[in-house]
């Protein structure tokens, strides 16, 4: 629906920093501290259907966002046939939505296409980039519920009418059975329904990250080794949910088939697989991992023939190389890649099999006349 009223977003930003150089300019620090404020911003709010639409593009509310952003920069050693730098960049970003307009909380972060579609919300008071679903609690176990001829053990576990206990929390409009998710009551009553019981449960910003340069030279050899990071965000990982026997013609992965739970393996990490764990399909904190990581990002190793070698000739210099990019990435993350890269800038921590990035080995020469 048209909005005759749209304008530019308006944006006021404030900035402080500072530039040290110490011992020389062997240690040279560069400290910068900013407050970014956004008002009038473009978003996608509901409407009333009425007007035969649901949502319309509209200017409200306002974002900050600060932070603090570090460059350290030192010569380790500065010989005439050995020298050694080292950079370091650290940024501490901070991100909070301030207002959405009058009388409005929160709007619902929609993403089509897939299984998990209302997976969010940019919520008054939060950063942008949040999940927003149900608390994962365990799995519910055999004990939780009684079954036929009061609770025969001879009755095979196929064979049973599953009735959960009284006392036992329970999800609204949902027939749970041994080995469906579980989830915390949040206000007390009991039950698990959509409207009381959820919350945010993912930021998808880090709380820091950056990057660890190191360059060296050794008479004609140089190496350069980068190394980068990114510490505290959090993805809602849609694949794992594709992979853990939700949809009976998807490919499972090993270590959910190998420790799912069975009547024989009671296990309170993974579910029981296929239809008969209903619940797994809501949007829950089980699907959240911790998107941290460590990656060794590139290593460069060059040695420069000497020009006493190449000169008869007719080049100026030449330049042997072997690259490395993307070597080896530490992380607890499950998916392909924890550095996903999704095109919704209001959930930009979900991963819907992102494609993970290559490792690539390249061997070249460089030469000039």
């Amino acid at each position: 629906m048209a909005n005759p009223d749209l304008k530019w977003e308006s944006t006021t930003q404030y900035n402080g920093g500072i530039d040290l150089g110490l011992f020389k300019e062997r240690i040279i620090l560069n400290a910068d501290y900013y407050m970014k404020k956004t008002t009038d911003m473009l978003l996608l709010a509901p409407v009333s259907s009425q007007s035969g639409y649901n949502q319309q593009w509209k200017n409200i509310g306002r974002v900050d966002n600060k932070g603090l952003e570090l460059m350290l920069t030192t010569y380790n050693i500065d010989k005439k046939d050995f020298k050694w730098n080292t950079s370091v960049n650290f940024s501490l970003p901070r991100n909070e939505v301030v207002d959405l307009g009058p009388g409005v909380d929160f709007i619902p972060v929609t993403i089509y296409g897939g299984f998990f579609q209302n997976v969010g919300r940019v919520v008054k008071g939060e950063s942008i980039g949040t999940a927003y679903g149900f608390v994962w609690d365990g799995i519910y176990q055999i004990s939780d519920f009684t079954w036929q001829n009061n609770s025969d053990p001879t009755i095979a576990h196929d064979q049973r009418t599953y009735t959960l206990k009284p006392e036992v929390v329970r999800v609204a409009g949902s027939s749970v059975k041994p080995g469906s998710f579980k989830f915390r009551d949040l206000n007390g009553d009991n039950v698990v329904d959509d409207a009381k019981d959820r919350k945010v449960i993912s930021h998808s910003f880090p709380k820091h990250f950056g990057g660890i340069n190191n360059n060296l030279t050794y008479k004609n050899f140089e190496l350069g080794i980068f190394v980068d990071w990114s510490y505290g965000n959090e993805i809602l990982n849609e694949s794992r949910y594709l992979s853990e026997g939700t949809q009976g013609w998807m490919n499972l992965r090993k270590d959910f088939w190998d420790n799912r739970w069975t009547p024989d393996n009671p296990t309170n990490e993974y579910g029981t697989i296929s239809a008969k764990n209903i619940t797994s399909a809501f949007i829950s904190s089980y699907y959240v991992e911790d998107g941290s990581f460590i990656r060794l990002k590139n290593v460069n190793l060059a040695y420069n023939v000497p020009t006493g070698l190449i000169g008869k000739i007719g080049f100026s210099d030449v330049k042997i190389y072997l690259n490395g990019s993307n070597l080896y990435t530490f992380t607890n993350y499950s998916g392909f890649d924890p550095e996903i890269t999704f095109n919704n800038q209001l959930l930009p921590g979900f991963d819907r099999y992102s494609y993970p990035k290559a490792r690539t080995i390249t061997i070249g020469i460089q030469a000039s006349f």
